[in-house]
């Protein structure tokens, strides 16, 4: 059983499913979405998965610290300093990302910094790899309160 939900960012459509059944409410919370799923394919996926289990980088190749790929898809140690190891690969134009809650010492201190972690968590897991899937689709999402373009604002 699992629980999550859909929002849209960066010009993408994002679901998030949680095979935890811990982190749905909160990353809702963060992504200002009411958590309600919504039907038909999303542009990006992310699955918190239930294991705490590295993922196999045998056979990968290492691309910096903590990152590995073998041109299919990429492993990230800790996305960010999050604790949470990621598995990033593409579907035809459509991503999923695999996500694992696997702190270490340091990702566990910083996790007690409530409001601090839940903001880095909301950009590790919903954020960074919508931006990075519009960057692929030549969108060039802005992080901004205020825009003006063209005279419209």
């Amino acid at each position: 059983m699992s629980t999550g939900f859909t929002t849209e960012t960066a010009g993408c459509t994002l679901r998030l499913v949680d095979e935890t059944r811990r982190w749905a409410a909160g990353l809702a919370l963060s992504a200002g979405t009411d958590g309600s799923d919504q039907a038909g394919p999303a542009d990006v996926t992310v699955v918190l998965e239930r294991t705490r289990a590295g993922f196999d980088t045998a056979g990968l190749q290492p691309v910096t610290r903590g990152v590995w790929s073998d041109g299919s898809g990429v492993v990230v140690e800790s996305a960010g300093g999050s604790g949470f190891a990621q598995h990033w690969s593409l579907d035809g134009d459509r991503l999923l990302v695999r996500a694992r809650w696997r702190p270490g010492p340091l990702e566990l201190a910083a996790a007690r910094l409530r409001s601090r972690f839940h903001a880095l968590s909301a950009q590790v897991l919903l954020h960074y790899p919508a931006l990075w899937l519009a960057g692929t689709r030549s969108l060039a999402p802005l992080h901004a309160s205020v825009v003006e373009v063209g005279g419209l604002g």
